[in-house]
């Protein structure tokens, strides 16, 4: 069975390419031409070169799949409109479902955000953010849409290799990158990205369609998880927690500079409350479903500090 990956130099698109390949499966990787391809080394997909604004690029890498898993995504959290979240995350999965239609594929996978779902701890807490309503959006049009047949994935912060941008692995780099670490009062629900990799193969070979998954694994604190890394690598770096009155104010003005510039800050009021808040998810229906074993935070820190090491990013 050949596959089509979509953002496959990306953390979880590598991964996800490793994961197939590993698995038997023929692998299409789909990739901008500036995209940095250090994830990717040592793994030997059929590369094409293409873009989620171009249908006729994605129609020819999808020739010849039985799938599409679609990672690709405009992930940015701060510092980006709706309208350029909407572009590649809305706009550019539409893209995808014609061009899966064009080239008969038989089913897509969309990997969306866990952030889409209630909170575990505070289900009344709305995450207001440009990604996450563009992510919204695109889930409702894949799953409401007659073209092709598709699956949603939701993971939560995903920790692994392969991490080349890097993503989520900037927090593992700050933190050794400084022997001082101011981290908020928040927390997130961490997942090893293999997990999330293995899933999506599950959810392509399961006879499902029309549903979500939400994949959650270990839900911490930003000040636990910084411990787990300190753990990992034996560096002991002081930990320092930012006042969460300190945090709102910065929102607050960089939600005043928007008003007066029009340009998106770094940190606006509603980032601001949502790193304050324990984004926690619990995802172990979808880990029972799938017959997934969880694997350790601890491991998936290991193996991107590995990695990082191992291409001198520290």
């Amino acid at each position: 069975m050949r596959v089509l990956v979509t953002g496959a130099s990306g953390l979880l698109g590598a991964n996800v390419v490793e994961w197939m390949l590993s698995q038997g499966y023929e692998v299409n990787a789909l990739l901008r031409r500036t995209s940095d391809t250090r994830g990717l080394t040592g793994l030997s997909p059929i590369i094409h070169f293409g873009d989620l604004e171009d249908k006729n690029s994605i129609f020819k890498a999808a020739k010849g799949c039985q799938a599409i898993i679609h990672c690709a995504a405009n992930t940015k959290q701060w510092g980006s409109s709706r309208e350029e979240h909407d572009r590649i995350n809305l706009h550019g999965t539409m893209n995808i479902i014609a061009a899966a239609g064009k080239a008969r594929v038989e089913k897509v996978v969309m990997v969306s955000t866990a952030n889409t779902f209630p909170i575990l701890n505070d289900p009344t807490l709305s995450l207001d953010t440009e990604y996450v309503q563009s992510k919204l959006a695109a889930e409702k049009y894949v799953l409401e849409q007659q073209v092709v047949k598709c699956v949603v994935v939701n993971p939560s912060f995903m920790i692994g290799p392969r991490d080349s941008k890097p993503s989520s692995g900037q927090s593992i780099l700050h933190y050794l990158r400084n022997k001082i670490v101011f981290t908020p009062s928040g927390g997130k629900s961490f997942i090893h990205v293999r997990d999330v990799a293995e899933a999506i193969q599950k959810v392509l070979e399961l006879p499902v369609y029309g549903k979500r998954y939400l994949l959650a694994n270990d839900n911490k604190s930003y000040q636990s998880f910084f411990k787990i890394i300190a753990k990992v690598t034996n560096r002991n770096h002081l930990i320092i927690p930012i006042p969460s009155p300190a945090i709102q104010l910065g929102g607050a003005l960089g939600s005043f500079y928007k008003a007066v510039t029009g340009k998106s800050p770094q940190l606006n009021s509603t980032n601001a409350s949502i790193i304050n808040h324990c984004l926690y998810y619990d995802g172990s229906a979808s880990y029972h479903e799938l017959k997934i074993s969880p694997r350790k935070i601890d491991e998936a820190v290991q193996e991107a500090v590995d990695w990082f090491e191992s291409h001198r990013y520290f």
